[in-house]
């Protein structure tokens, strides 16, 4: 173990690395190394490198694994490192070459390395800058800001990238000081963009008036250990050019005089109107697979029943354990004989050597062929192990052994010396053959698999789900097209950034440059509710009233629970003169949690009750004294579960998995009996009207309306709530 430096600072990265020298010995089933060290964090290993090294003189082969590690308080830090392994030992007489195809024992060992010591320092308090908030390394500052010349009102994205060795993982963006002439929003990590030497930080400011002429400098100071002082870099200022808002004209209503624009808008009733726009965007989330449609979900259902399953079995061998003595004497007698043969390497004489080994054997072959200690001889044992359907090999030894002792007995002067750890190793062997081929170890060795598998199988889907929706969200943004995307990707303002855009075109009444940002938003492929209420308001006072009960209802998806959406959504199918379908009464008294949490919230609440109803079903199995707590515990987790369930399949059904669309042609569509432009007309769809969607045909979609009717209707004159 080779410490990259014996002498650091608290926060300091620090490079491990740990040397394996291997001789003439075969080993497998190498394990990553275990460090013992209090006071400090220890990163991943890299993968293990193989070559060849010299120790002492001596050649061996090397294998070598990389780490850091970060000390988080100062004084003294003794590091310890073992590796488990198993050396692998050739058969006895065998040929070497065979050993390729059959290897030998295998014998579990745990090599220790040398003992390390960091002596770690307490960072200087003299000339600690204001702003210091514990980096540690040696880095570069950039700073960057876009647009630099805006109207007041208009947002400002600052880009600040730290790059450079040292401990970046507790990296905070620095701090922008402005006055009461900015809105400055929270500093955010730009998503991809971060790695092991770099972070991304992208922050928004909003100049108020034209009184602002730059953005102030930006210092970001960390704590140099080449250097052993504190350094501060500073970037900026920063020259703005902002220029005065255009004053929207403030609309006066006269209620005592009739409208006389021929371009206003419809009129409304007097005190009514919809809720004002979300200021935050929210959670920008990428669009992608929910959480219920991830295999890793499914697995973590499947997962706690087979716990319950592993605790049954547990529970039923541990009572029959304890009302049967003559199994509990068969189950713990190759771990007593394993115990009596450790104890003789070394122990005994040569005298009282082979009575130790033939009462060890003796004691375990009662104890598994249920022989009386005086009813062990050889014919016996091996007519009972043919009983059992024993391999010949495991006979041979057995014939050997006794051969062996009763020769060591009987004519100890003609013993060799060399035949005491024959005999010894035989009777190991004895020991270990008859407890794998009687099954005495492989249901445990099984079931521990099993539950290691499952266990870890959740977590492999996790991350191969969590880099799908990325893709699957950039590339559906993406594909209309693709290169105008990319060309202008360097360009256009982050997604919070269009964003805050589109609500200040909103604020100023241009409704049609906030539904272009709003856009912007969802082509990136991201979404939230905020977002799309902001969307729909937008597409409200642009008269665009269809598309606007489209964007209410995925603002709705995403927050069933939200006022303002439930609001805006019934205002506008009032002016749209269209109305929504609504469950039926039983199905909201049953399962009153459908209309008022999301498929995802859902999913994790039952989970949770599912896991609470087994959970409580095994530690009543292993708690018997609590077995009526327990048991009232589960009951209540059923019902409840039951409820949130029967919510969640209910919500799927009619939101969620449905696959949905509104009319968005101006003026409506026919729906025709066939796809077909010259097709007879079924029935006519009004703008707003709700239809599902049950084929495809080329441009056209075979819908049905809530009353049954079903016909097909032009691709274009529809968008789709998915």
């Amino acid at each position: 173990m080779t410490p990259g430096k014996r002498e650091v600072y608290v926060g300091e990265r620090v490079d491990l690395k740990l040397t394996l020298y291997i001789g003439n010995v075969r080993v497998r089933d190498l394990q990553y190394p275990v460090i013992t060290a209090d006071g400090v964090t220890l990163d991943k290993f890299s993968q293990p490198d193989e070559g060849n090294g010299v120790l002492d003189g001596k050649r061996y082969h090397t294998v070598t694994l990389r780490t850091t590690m970060t000390p988080v308080r100062p004084g003294t830090v003794d590091l310890a490192a073992t590796m488990a392994m198993s050396t692998v030992t050739n058969r006895r007489g065998m040929d070497p070459l065979f050993d390729q195809f059959f290897p030998g024992d295998a014998k579990r060992i745990e090599v220790e390395a040398d003992a390390a010591q960091l002596t770690v320092l307490p960072l200087p308090d003299h000339g600690r800058p204001p702003n210091f908030s514990g980096t540690v390394g040696t880095f570069d500052f950039t700073l960057s800001a876009k647009p630099t010349e805006l109207d007041a009102g208009d947002p400002v994205t600052l880009r600040m990238e730290i790059s450079g060795t040292g401990n970046l993982a507790n990296v905070t963006a620095p701090t922008l000081n402005v006055d009461d002439h900015f809105r400055v929003y929270d500093a955010q990590p730009v998503k991809g963009e971060d790695g092991p030497d770099r972070r991304v930080f992208e922050q928004v400011a909003i100049p108020k008036n034209a009184d602002v002429h730059e953005l102030p400098a930006v210092a970001f100071s960390f704590f140099d250990p080449q250097a052993r002082a504190y350094r501060t870099l500073t970037q900026g200022p920063i020259a703005l050019t902002v220029r005065a808002a255009h004053a929207p004209q403030a609309e006066v209503v006269d209620a005592n005089q009739p409208a006389t624009d021929q371009h206003a808008a419809p009129a409304q009733p007097l005190g009514r109107d919809i809720v004002y726009i979300k200021d935050a965007p929210g959670a920008l989330q990428p669009r992608g697979p929910h959480l219920y449609q991830r295999a890793w979900f499914g697995l973590l259902q499947i997962l706690a029943p087979a716990l319950f399953a592993a605790v049954l079995v547990y529970t039923r061998r541990r009572d029959r354990l304890a009302s049967d003595p003559r199994l509990v004497r068969f189950r713990q007698a190759g771990r007593e004989a394993r115990r009596a043969l450790a104890a003789l390497d070394g122990g005994a004489t040569d005298g009282r050597f082979y009575d130790a080994l033939a009462a060890a054997l003796t004691a375990y072959l009662s104890a598994k062929l249920d022989l009386p200690p005086g009813g062990v001889e050889r014919e016996r044992v091996l007519a009972r192990l043919d009983g059992k359907g024993c391999g010949p090999e495991m006979r041979e030894r057995l014939g050997s052994f006794f051969e062996l002792v009763e020769h060591a007995r009987y004519a100890p002067s003609q013993v060799a010396a060399g035949e005491r750890a024959d005999a010894l190793a035989l009777a190991k062997g004895i020991v270990e053959g008859l407890e794998r081929e009687r099954r005495l170890e492989r249901h445990l060795a099984a079931a521990i698999i099993f539950a290691l598998l499952c266990a870890s199988a959740p977590f492999s889907f996790v991350r191969a789900d969590e880099a799908a929706p990325g893709r699957s969200a950039a590339a559906d943004g993406a594909a209309p097209n693709a290169a105008a995307l990319n060309n202008d990707a360097a360009a256009r303002p982050t997604a919070q950034t269009d964003f805050f855009q589109g609500n200040q075109a909103y604020a100023a009444g241009r409704y049609a440059d906030a539904i272009k940002s709003y856009e912007a938003v969802r082509d990136s492929g991201v979404e939230s509710g905020a977002l799309d209420f902001n969307l729909g308001n937008a597409l409200v006072k642009d008269g665009q009233l269809a598309r606007a009960i489209v964007s209410y209802e995925r603002a709705q998806r995403l927050q069933p629970r939200d006022p303002d959406v439930q609001t805006n959504l019934a205002y506008a199918r009032e002016l749209a003169q269209t109305e929504a379908e609504s469950l039926p009464l039983w199905q909201r008294l049953m399962f009153p949690f459908a209309t008022r949490a999301t498929g995802s919230e859902l999913a994790v609440a039952a989970t949770i009750c599912w896991w609470a109803f087994w959970l409580a079903l095994a530690a009543r199995l292993l708690l018997p004294n609590f077995a009526v707590g327990f048991g009232r515990s589960a009951a209540a987790a059923a019902v409840l579960y039951l409820i949130v369930a029967g919510s969640l399949g209910l919500r799927l059904a009619s939101v969620e998995l449905r696959d949905t669309a509104i009319v968005t042609a101006a003026g409506g569509s026919a729906v025709r009996f066939e796809p077909s432009a010259t097709g007879t007309e079924h029935f006519p769809a009004a703008p707003g009207t709700e239809l599902d969607i049950t084929g495809e045909s080329d441009d056209w979609l075979q819908v049905r309306r809530g009353d049954g009717r079903r016909g097909w209707i032009p691709r274009a004159a529809v968008e789709r709530l998915q």
